[in-house]
């Protein structure tokens, strides 16, 4: 507890550094010990004056004023959060919005495979993200744009895996192919699938739930479930 109540000070004292005046921090963890709960809003709050506690209306049965935090009655193992506010105007910490960019193989791809009409695409380090909202300008500070949309290989794309797995696109897939058990035990495998479909990219299911995709080829399902994913059944 001790060695995880430094850890999440440091982190406090991170956020605190990049959160605009104005904007909203939710703390949160997983336990009901003191040392990483209230002691820790307590700490910061000494630490940092102009951040204020905001109030939630929640039963609670934590005995700071403002703080949220359930226990076994509650049919958890503990959870602890709060919201403090950076005093200021938020609307001085305008963000200008990331620059967007134009493929048109990869526009292509999107018109053809999703029943999507509004998006923006990015790009980070010669990989391409999709967005369905406009996301602001955090220079250095953003691992992934949005969705990992895939590469331009050799004047091509490939899309990934994570876009057939995101759960926010789910239901936008023009192509999709429902497995059954032993179509599902080849895929993780890493094997290709005999299948009497279109040529075209497919997002494949199991019982409802998207594991990645396919590829089909004169009549077979190229394999394109990630290598290291793969496991021998």
């Amino acid at each position: 507890i001790e060695k995880l109540s430094k850890t999440q000070s440091h982190l406090l004292d991170l956020a605190y550094r990049i959160l605009k005046p104005g904007g909203q921090l939710l703390y949160s963890t997983c336990t009901f010990a003191f040392e990483e709960d209230e002691e820790q809003i307590q700490g910061f709050l000494a630490r940092y004056p102009d951040m204020k506690l905001v109030e939630i209306d929640a039963d609670s049965f934590s005995k700071m004023k403002g703080c949220v935090k359930y226990g076994f009655l509650n049919h958890t193992e503990g959870q602890f959060f709060a919201l403090i506010r950076k005093e200021g105007d938020l609307s001085s910490s305008y963000l200008k919005p990331l620059s967007s960019v134009k493929n048109a193989k990869i526009e292509s791809f999107i018109k053809e495979n999703l029943n999507i009409r509004d998006y923006y695409l990015y790009k980070n380090n010669d990989h391409y993200y999709l967005s369905l909202n406009e996301l602001p300008d955090l220079k250095n500070n953003v691992l992934r744009y949005g969705i990992y949309l895939g590469d331009m290989i050799k004047d091509r794309f490939e899309p990934s895996h994570c876009l057939y797995r995101s759960c926010s696109l789910h239901n936008s897939f023009r192509y999709v192919y429902e497995m059954n058990e032993e179509e599902y035990k080849k895929y993780i495998q890493g094997l290709q699938i005999g299948c009497a479909l279109k040529d075209h990219y497919y997002q494949l299911r199991y019982h409802g739930i998207s594991i990645g995709f396919g590829k089909c080829v004169k009549g077979q399902m190229k394999n394109k479930y990630p290598k290291g994913l793969r496991r021998m059944l």
